[in-house]
């Protein structure tokens, strides 16, 4: 029995295997057969990895470093009085980690595209997709742009080739970012050719295009964003080669093919939570206004100040709470509201609402601070009103950077505290908390219209031949500025278009929350007229009125806020034009850092050497996060003629 059962299990297992035989032959198909990968499928999916790192890189180097470090913000704990020691240290890589696994993330895409392309289409084939090829360069750049402006030297030329070379390339080499501004310029202006002269019957990318929608004329806003990226690169070129940035910009000029219009902005969309700051509705902190920084946006009645920052607690419920218990008015609430005689009410004055209910906080730390002061920015006891409300409850008079305006599924503290609902027990109670806004997704507009006429007023100060008037290139910008960062606050429903738990003693303004196109402009028109919004002819002190509305344009952008700040050394120190840089307490300018700190590559690294020799050529140090001055002079190369901070601009 036992003989016939292992003869028949020898047939059924004979059998398997030449069943098995046969099917394996039909699913083993020969790699070289197997189909191309679909390239729309491809850069779709580029695109929408363009935002991975986001968190990283909002958590670390933004909130933490560049806007405390350009004033902005005042800072970035909510105890706001670090020790000094604190402040500028760097703790982990500070971004570099996250931004090159971004710019990482991007890369694959474009080897993969570039190769299919290249080399596994027909003829036919790869002169049908052109544009798509062309597509990829500005994607990439931004990218690699963010990455070197960080470390200066970084791989491009050699990285992520593994894949397509034999024996594999594990080591690619750093270039220089003297030999990468020159190639990438070169690289965008070749896209843009192609781009923007489209050859015949181009494959379009329909719905994988998620920024300009796929059809014919896509191509020419891929243009547009090529070539402004082109300015872009300029601007950080210029004190290095003065000649070289102005001849890139008169040429962009010169085509009359850049962003001009805010239909062109590149605005990230994926509709999918989790997408880089999407997907967490825990409020974040980015921290308190710089008083400097807000007051001169509310001097001039700017709309941005009403999107980039939060109003703060005082709404008039609070204000008549305050004044019923007997307890004082903050004395930068004072200024905006007038006290009825028997000191129950008030009234608005002098634009209280809304524009007295932004104010920030100095840019000062350690040291300098006082006591008094101390207690005056920070106690709570004063900002309490423990008869009616619990001790736990808070009226700050300050204003936070809007966390809503960049993450916009986050709870916000957007109008905190309106209307105290006064119970039967005469108790207060406040309103529920904004919850998690699950419709609304994030939209970054991370290339704008307004950057390509902020270049150009910039280069027409400078004396490039630009044939336009410096302050109508600068009006254009400011405009598109404001009317992009509009969309953006209507897309997160944010600042002035949210609609629940408002003061019933709010007026509605003109861009946002009921205001018609007509009020909107006439909104714009008013701005345009205060004279730190105007060009006069004089070089230095237009430069700075320029570099003050860039350092405001680029919140949803810091690392431009960044690299502006870096470049033009504004704001200025004694500024009698914008808003004033103010010295660090114990820590002098010479001390902030102009650059994020490089980790030393462990033993297991095996693209060792080329790291360190890529150090080492530019005078970097590794691990060297709490050396603030080293960290400002050991300077990227293009930042190595700069101003210092607070110097004020330099003309070549």
């Amino acid at each position: 029995m036992n003989k016939k059962i292992l003869i028949l299990l020898s047939f059924l297992v004979m059998t398997v295997i030449s069943c098995d035989k046969e099917k394996f032959a039909e699913l083993n198909t020969n790699p070289s057969a197997i189909s191309t990968p679909n390239v729309p499928f491809l850069f779709s999916s580029m695109v929408a990895t363009i935002n991975n790192g986001a968190y990283d890189e909002w958590f670390y180097d933004n909130d933490k470093f560049f806007l405390v470090w350009t004033q902005i913000n005042a800072g970035n704990q909510t105890t706001f009085v670090r020790s000094g020691e604190s402040f500028n240290v760097l703790g982990r890589d500070a971004g570099t980690n996250p931004r090159y696994s971004g710019y990482m993330n991007v890369l694959v895409y474009a080897r993969e595209i570039w190769d299919i392309i290249d080399n596994r289409m027909s003829e036919n084939e790869k002169a049908a997709h052109q544009c798509i090829r062309a597509a990829v360069y500005p994607l990439l750049i931004s990218k690699a742009l963010k990455m070197t402006d960080a470390q200066g030297s970084m791989p491009y030329t050699e990285a992520g080739l593994a894949k397509y070379t034999n024996p594999m390339n594990l080591t690619p080499k750093y270039d220089t970012q003297e030999d990468l501004f020159i190639l990438w310029d070169n690289e965008l202006k070749a896209a843009f050719e192609v781009l923007n002269n489209p050859p015949a019957n181009q494959l379009l990318l329909g719905k994988n295009d998620w920024v300009y929608g796929g059809t014919g004329s896509s191509w020419e806003q891929w243009a547009k964003l090529t070539n402004t990226l082109r300015l872009r690169i300029a601007a950080r070129w210029y004190l290095q080669d003065p000649a070289k940035a102005k001849a890139i910009v008169e040429e962009v000029w010169n085509s009359g093919v850049y962003m001009s219009e805010i239909e062109d902005d590149y605005v990230h969309f994926t509709g999918r939570t989790g997408d880089g700051l999407d997907g967490n509705s825990t409020a974040r902190w980015w921290g308190y206004g710089n008083k400097e920084f807000i007051d001169f946006l509310k001097e001039n009645r700017d709309p941005r100040l009403r999107w980039f920052f939060e109003k703060n607690s005082w709404s008039s419920s609070v204000i008549k709470a305050f004044l019923a218990t007997g307890r004082p008015i903050p004395e930068v609430m004072q200024p905006y509201i007038e006290v009825s005689e028997d000191g129950t009410d008030f009234e608005w004055i002098n634009g209280g609402e809304p524009w007295g209910r932004y104010h920030g906080l100095p840019c000062i730390i350690g040291d300098l601070l006082t006591q008094e002061e101390r207690d005056y920015y920070l106690s709570s006891n004063q900002y309490q009103i423990p008869e009616i409300m619990e001790s736990n409850v808070t009226f700050m008079p300050w204003s936070e950077a809007s966390t809503a305006f960049i993450t916009p599924r986050q709870s916000s503290g957007f109008n905190t505290y309106p209307d105290i609902v006064i119970n039967a027990d005469g108790r207060g109670q406040l309103p529920p908390a904004i919850t998690t806004q699950s419709d609304y997704h994030y939209r970054g507009r991370f290339v704008m219209a307004a950057e390509s006429w902020y270049i150009f007023a910039e280069f027409k100060v400078l004396g490039a031949n630009i044939s336009e008037d410096a302050n109508v290139l600068f009006h254009k910008a400011i405009e598109r500025s404001v009317r992009s960062h509009n969309e953006t606050a209507s897309d997160h429903n944010t600042g002035y278009y949210r609609t629940t738990n408002l003061d019933t003693y709010s007026v509605v303004t003109s861009l946002g929350m009921g205001g018609t196109a007509a009020d909107a402009t006439a909104e714009i028109t008013a701005l345009l007229t205060k004279p730190a919004y105007n060009l006069t002819g004089d070089q230095l002190e237009d430069l700075e009125k320029i570099y003050i509305n860039m350092l405001t344009h680029y919140n949803q952008t810091p690392t431009e806020i960044f690299v502006t700040s870096r470049r033009s050394g504004v704001p200025k120190l004694n500024s009698t034009v914008g808003f004033a840089y103010t010295p660090f307490s114990t820590f002098e300018t010479f001390k902030v850092p102009r650059r994020l700190n490089i980790n030393e590559p462990s033993g297991e690294n095996i693209n060792a050497h080329n790291i360190r020799q890529a150090a080492a050529d530019q005078g970097f140090e590794f691990n060297i996060s709490e050396n603030q001055e080293k960290l400002n002079a050991q300077r990227v190369w293009y930042d190595k003629p700069a101003p210092d901070w607070g110097e004020g601009p330099i003309v070549k």
